[in-house]
């Protein structure tokens, strides 16, 4: 493939494609930590980990903004992925304010990624991508953190303790069992533990749904063990219909 990357070096370029209108501040206070406006924060070199792959994605907003060969909704060129000694050309778009990145990498271009800031970390975002119908975690960062090679999950990898990190916050997950599913989550501001209700899937168990009554309301989770690395998981969260993203590793 035609090496068409572009170094970032922090020169101003073009804003990031965007869809949809960019309406003002983030809702009432009581709510989540707003994330940082705009599609700026993604500029830069991120370490990209989905399921257990490791590259660096790099969005430089000096980039041409080329259509994608894969067609218009894959967006304009943002930057370039590294992987293994190769660059791919990423093509996307931010959404929802911003605060959400949609993107495609030259060499899977049937396979989307999507990212979200953790609420208020502008370091941090995760999501998911799908491969043939099947989600797994996407994690963001701007510091590695890659967990020990392994390949598969179970129902039971679940089981243990976790840190959370989800709408700017640290909170701790505590599974007891698996079968039945029995767990709580402890935020990091030294409030009292709350339960956490959910399941692995039956026949993906890698996707753990969950629910944490909140004070506030209760709030459902999708967390995706990656397959190919022990002790971590990505996926998302949403509030006042906003998706935030959800990154944990064990300890």
């Amino acid at each position: 493939m035609q090496d068409r990357s572009v170094p970032f070096d922090g020169r101003p370029g073009r804003p990031l494609p965007v869809a949809g209108p960019r309406p003002g501040p983030a809702g009432p206070p009581g709510q989540p930590p707003a994330p940082p406006r705009g599609e700026g924060v993604w500029a830069g070199r991120w370490q990209m980990d989905h399921d257990g792959w490791h590259g660096e994605l790099v969005i430089d907003p000096a980039a041409d903004g080329a259509p994608s060969a894969a067609g218009p909704s894959a967006g304009g060129r943002l930057g370039d992925y590294r992987r293994a000694g190769r660059r791919y050309d990423v093509h996307g778009f931010t959404v929802q304010h911003g605060r959400g990145l949609r993107f495609w990498v030259a060499d899977t271009a049937d396979q989307e990624f999507q990212a979200y800031l953790c609420g208020g970390d502008a370091g941090r975002a995760a999501g998911w991508t799908d491969w043939r119908g099947t989600p797994f975690g996407l994690s963001l960062s701007r510091v590695a953190r890659p967990g020990p090679p392994a390949q598969g999950f179970t129902a039971a990898d679940w089981q243990g303790v976790w840190l959370i990190y989800h709408d700017g916050r640290c909170g701790r997950l505590d599974i007891a069992s698996v079968r039945p599913f029995s767990a709580e989550y402890t935020p990091g501001d030294d409030q009292g533990p709350l339960p956490a209700f959910g399941a692995p899937d039956g026949r993906r168990p890698h996707i753990l749904e969950l629910a944490i009554p909140f004070p506030g309301g209760c709030r459902g989770f999708r967390i995706l063990g990656h397959t190919w690395e022990r002790d971590v998981f990505s996926g998302h969260t949403s509030w006042g219909g906003l998706l935030s993203g959800v990154r944990g590793h064990r300890v």
